[in-house]
């Protein structure tokens, strides 16, 4: 086993700029917004938060011990199976000796205090090796954060290459990247540059996981010029091109969708945690408890048989896919419940009960 990180630890520095790996892609985009709010987490559910904290955990138990868990959840046991399945056939034969859950610190030309937390590092002769385990749906730009391991890995254990990988546990793929000394230096200045000059806000796809997401002035001027340009918006899609602001104009438009509904969410949640009430000087925001009513269809098919056919009650019946994917794996044994949702899903095929509804989706891909 390689040395234990924690023993070599650089003090803490008040006075330099504190940079957490997780956060670089952020701050090279926008550097301001954790300058205002450095200490602040990237945003994310805690939903997501605690499966990931499950599978970093069982991940490292089997790669230290060789443990292997017993979930109750299936996305566990999915999400487990590929980590495992990456592991010993792609990873186990660059990793002999791992050191798993490593907290990494360096300094960067005393201005920057960057921090990380490796999932997996493997010390070589002229390397060092790193993993990092994503849970999430979405395969991100990760190449600042790959970057951050790299250089706290490099610069810490005085080796001159590095090499990271990325194992998207959905997916099953594996993105890995060799950095040299070159490119780590020129990643230092990336980094220098940004807290020495950069001031500046920047709009993008980053802002969903920005700490100033509902501050962000820049994001304000965006929202409330999109709001007047879609409101005062002829719609012709052709015009739109010809003037080349088609792009701008759909992204203003996502901006603005994924804007109000975070909005709403955050008013929400503070109208609750104020007694759920809140009086202003134009309205009074309440949280109200509603009802929706819903007939139960295994208490109303007798009453329903006395006025309707079989036919026509069942047709007035929707199954919900999803309650009947729920109820099949009630009844399954641990570990082969995702075989008895999709068995069920194969019989129902066969039998032709299965209806597949054509729709469109706009698509949006860079070039």
């Amino acid at each position: 086993m390689n040395d234990p990180i924690e023993a070599r630890e650089i003090g803490g520095n008040e006075n330099l700029f504190n940079l957490r790996a997780s956060s670089v892609g952020l701050f090279l985009k926008c550097p301001r917004a954790l300058k205002d709010k450095p200490n602040m987490p990237i945003r994310q559910t805690s939903e997501f938060a605690e499966t990931g904290t499950r599978i970093h955990a069982a991940m490292q138990n089997y790669i230290t011990k060789g443990i292997v868990p017993e979930f109750d959840r299936d996305e566990d046991i999915y999400l487990f199976r590929r980590g495992r399945y990456i592991w010993d056939n792609q990873l186990l034969p660059y990793f002999p000796t791992p050191d798993v859950e490593i907290s990494l610190k360096t300094v960067v030309d005393n201005k920057i205090d960057l921090t990380g937390h490796a999932d997996v590092i493997q010390i070589g002769t002229d390397f060092v090796a790193i993993i990092d385990w994503k849970t999430g749906y979405v395969e991100r730009d990760y190449s600042g954060q790959m970057l951050a391991y790299a250089l706290l890995a490099s610069r810490y254990y005085k080796k001159p290459k590095a090499i990271v990988s990325i194992a998207y546990l959905r997916s099953g793929h594996l993105e890995t990247k060799e950095y040299v000394e070159s490119d780590l230096a020129e990643f230092e200045l990336k980094l220098i540059e940004q807290v020495v000059f950069g001031n500046n806000y920047t709009v993008g796809d980053h802002c969903g996981f920005c700490p100033m997401n509902l501050e962000c002035p820049a994001r304000r001027e965006m929202i409330k010029s999109s709001v007047s340009d879609i409101s005062n918006l002829t719609i012709d899609i052709e015009g739109l091109i010809k003037k080349g602001i088609l792009d701008d104009v759909f992204s203003a438009s996502k901006m603005l969708k994924r804007s109000i509904k975070i909005f709403e969410d955050a008013l929400k949640e503070y109208v609750l945690s104020n007694d759920s009430a809140l009086e202003t000087d134009k309205a009074n925001y309440t949280i109200d408890n509603r009802e929706r009513k819903g007939i139960i269809p295994t208490v109303a098919t007798p009453t329903l048989k006395n006025h309707f056919t079989q036919s026509e009650i069942m047709s007035m019946v929707k199954i919900d896919k999803k309650a009947m994917e729920q109820a099949i794996m009630s009844h399954a044994e641990r570990g082969e419940k995702t075989l008895a949702k999709l068995s069920l899903i194969a019989e129902l095929q066969d039998a032709g009960a299965i209806e597949t509804k054509p729709y469109v989706q706009l698509t949006r891909k860079e070039k």
